[in-house]
């Protein structure tokens, strides 16, 4: 009797286990986007441009990369268009929260925490499917 209770307990136990685990599917472009920022953000704080430059390559696609290059070549850029901020610290990324914008298309929009100014600071970044998984392919500044 306690071995069929017991079983039936156990039963019951993976069984909500499962139920649990197929509600909360993981999101390849959602993990590609923290990746991103933890990665990013670690090469900054430690201030080291070459990290930074292997974070961009791996996680940016060439048009884009290319294309912010130039913006800070010419001057037409003075700030990080992923931290939407000059300054920045390990704080940057508490309280991260990543919303897909609409089901439609591979746009998401990123929450980033500002503690000079004790608020979000918010990006979208426009995802693009690749064999390998998702880069970040564009963005926009709110």
């Amino acid at each position: 009797m306690v071995r069929l209770l017991f079983a039936m307990l156990f039963m019951t136990a993976v069984t909500t286990a499962d139920c649990h685990a197929c509600n909360h599917e993981v999101d390849p472009v959602r993990t590609t986007i923290e990746r991103f920022y933890t990665e990013y953000l670690d090469a900054l704080v430690r201030n080291d441009d070459v990290e930074v430059e292997r974070v961009k390559e791996k996680y940016l696609s060439r048009s884009l990369a290319r294309r912010i290059r130039r913006m800070y070549d010419t001057m037409k850029l003075d700030y990080d268009p992923f931290l939407q901020a000059q300054d920045y610290d390990r704080h940057s990324l508490d309280g991260i929260k990543i919303e897909k914008v609409d089901a439609s298309d591979n746009r998401y929009r990123i929450y980033l925490w500002d503690s000079y100014n004790k608020r979000y600071r918010q990006v979208d970044l426009i995802m693009k499917p690749t064999r390998e998984g998702y880069i970040v392919d564009g963005y926009s500044d709110r």
